[in-house]
């Protein structure tokens, strides 16, 4: 079984522990929802991940930076044109100028603006690829073996589920809803029953979240 099927197999199990049958749909949407998500970001969140994110990042500022350079030398040969045209008082008609042998420096910088200007949004680019860069120099990861991110998501969603759709206690009992919940989405998200996964319920518990979101 895969996908939403796991999900339909550990359902009655979860409403069981949640105690509030009412809730069936909303709490089943939720479960898949929250799984599309882990699928979608899960390898981007691990470190192996981040270092990939990292290296594309600085990859593309580098070649935003390229070609800005590009840019800017290509306005500095317009530039040297301009003092080149203004000595030869040579017409400018074949460029779209219509004003005769002579050129205002208002009409040549609108020139250099028109070639800024498609480059604006790459700048941007550029600058959010550094931020990202910078935030990530800082970035203090712990050491030793990176935890099983599966687990600590089914630990984070089974407390916020509790928050949402019961009103039965969060404890560290490991018979507790909490740590069945947290094993039956575990279940339905890799296909291992009967897992443990007090250690990351616990984390949990010391680092609640400050919202509850399945969006």
């Amino acid at each position: 079984m895969q996908g939403v099927d796991r999900i339909d197999a550990v359902l009655d199990r979860v409403m069981d522990e949640l105690g509030n049958p009412g809730a069936r749909a909303e709490v089943a949407e939720s479960i898949e929802r929250s799984f599309e998500i882990f699928h979608l970001y899960d390898e981007l969140s691990g470190r192996v991940g981040r270092q990939i994110l990292i290296t594309s990042a600085r990859q593309i500022a580098a070649a935003i930076t390229t070609l800005e350079d590009q840019v800017h030398a290509v306005i500095a040969a317009l530039n040297g044109l301009e003092n080149q045209l203004r000595a030869a008082q040579l017409s400018l008609v074949s460029y779209g100028f219509q004003r005769g042998p002579t050129v205002s420096r208002e009409e040549l910088d609108a020139l250099i603006d028109a070639t800024y200007l498609p480059l604006q949004p790459w700048r941007l680019a550029r600058l959010k690829y550094e931020r990202f860069l910078a935030a990530a120099a800082v970035e203090r990861l712990p050491p030793g073996p990176e935890f099983d991110r599966a687990q600590r998501h089914c630990g984070l969603l089974a407390y916020l589920m509790m928050r949402r759709f019961s009103a039965r206690p969060i404890t560290r009992s490991v018979t507790g809803p909490f740590y069945n919940i947290a094993s039956l989405l575990y279940e339905a998200l890799v296909g291992r029953p009967h897992v443990d996964l007090h250690r990351h319920c616990n984390w949990v518990l010391d680092h609640p979240p400050g919202h509850i979101a399945f969006d």
